[in-house]
This record gives C-alpha cells, sequence and structure tokens, in this order.
C-alpha cells in the first residue's frame, strides 16, 4: 500500500518541479554587467531615454515547445516618470514566464525580445500599425542561472544580453518586391497595347 502512495507523491513532486517556470528580472536599470540597456527616443545614445508613465515595455520570449515568440503580458511595464533621474528604464519586476524548468547543470537559455510603446496612442501594443512611439530590442539571449547551493547572484535572473534601443526603420518593401510588380505592370500594358 506504501508503494502507490510513495509513487504518486514523486511524481506530483516532478510535476510541480518542472511547472515552474523561468524566472526574470524585468528590469533594465540596475543590471550588473553589459553596458548600456536604456531605450531611447532615438538612436542609441543620442538623448537621455524614454520617460513618461505612458509608455510601456512588455516581455516576448520564444517558447521553446513551438518555436513562436509570445508575448507575456503579465510583464508589462510602465516607464518613469519624466522627472526621474533614471531615463530610458522601466519600473520592471520579477516574471516567470512558463516554459519548465528541465534546465541542464542548472542553466537554461531562451531567446527574449522588449517592446516598447506609447500606451496612450496606441493601448492595443500593436507594433505594426498602432500609433505613436513604438520600439524593439529584437531577440537577444537570456540565459537563466541558479547559484544553488551558494547564495544566489544578483545576474542569476537579470537580463544582461539586453541591447540598448530605440524606434526602428519603417520596413521597406524590398527591391524584389518592386521589381515583380513592375514586370506585372510592364506586362499588362503591353497585353493591353
Amino acid at each position: 500500500m506504501k508503494s502507490p502512495a510513495i509513487l504518486l507523491t514523486l511524481l506530483a513532486s516532478v510535476g510541480l518541479a518542472l511547472g515552474q517556470g523561468t524566472t526574470i528580472n524585468f528590469n533594465n536599470n540596475g543590471v550588473a554587467v553589459g553596458g548600456d540597456h536604456k531605450v531611447y527616443f532615438d538612436s542609441v545614445g543620442n538623448q537621455p531615454g524614454v520617460v513618461g508613465t505612458n509608455f510601456v515595455a512588455e516581455l516576448l520570449y520564444v517558447d521553446p515547445a513551438t518555436s513562436a515568440l509570445t508575448p507575456w503580458a503579465p510583464s508589462i511595464s510602465k516607464f518613469r516618470v519624466t522627472s526621474t533621474l533614471s531615463p530610458g528604464t522601466w519600473s520592471g519586476k520579477t516574471v516567470t514566464i512558463p516554459p519548465g524548468t528541465g534546465m541542464p547543470n542548472n542553466a537554461l537559455t531562451l531567446q527574449l525580445q522588449v517592446n516598447v510603446w506609447d500606451s496612450v496612442l496606441n493601448p492595443t501594443g500593436d507594433m505594426l500599425g498602432g500609433a505613436g512611439f513604438k520600439a524593439s530590442s529584437g531577440l537577444f539571449p537570456y540565459t537563466w542561472h541558479d547559484s544553488s547551493p551558494g547564495p544566489a547572484q544578483t545576474t542569476d535572473t537579470q537580463m544582461v544580453n539586453l541591447p540598448a534601443f530605440g524606434p526602428c526603420c519603417i520596413p521597406e518593401p524590398s527591391v524584389l518586391a518592386f521589381g515583380v510588380l513592375g514586370v506585372a505592370g510592364l506586362l499588362l500594358f503591353r497585353r493591353r497595347g
């Protein structure tokens, strides 16, 4: 009778361990290493950085199971007030994203991205069609570490590879697409003539 109880306890423990997720310190200020992690209104380093509580940052991650870039709504954090001494940084939080913790050697590497937008002009965070300021960090690697059994290290959950970023150019149609349209137009005019 003890065998089924022990087996169920063991399976429950494994299930809980694998369901904990990956903890990330979703902040871009106070990062111990890695240089500049700020968000800028213009090109990187050109101005003090984004300020105003109408601007928000959201964490996205590449889901290891589906390879899909997945937004994590609980991470949405506002930028600091305009009088802050830390422009370009948001008031972040610690978040846990769903991927399990089956980590070899107490480390797991994920691909993350941070999107930033003006939540007043673009309440849905539409990065393509929404109005107002929009910026994206692009993908960067994040490695979660577990320093145990020793004391936890500051960098265990920090996004040390987050690059500084600002708004990117609006994607232009490719030359190839214009070429195809041009050839199609010529063929259409030739056919009519």
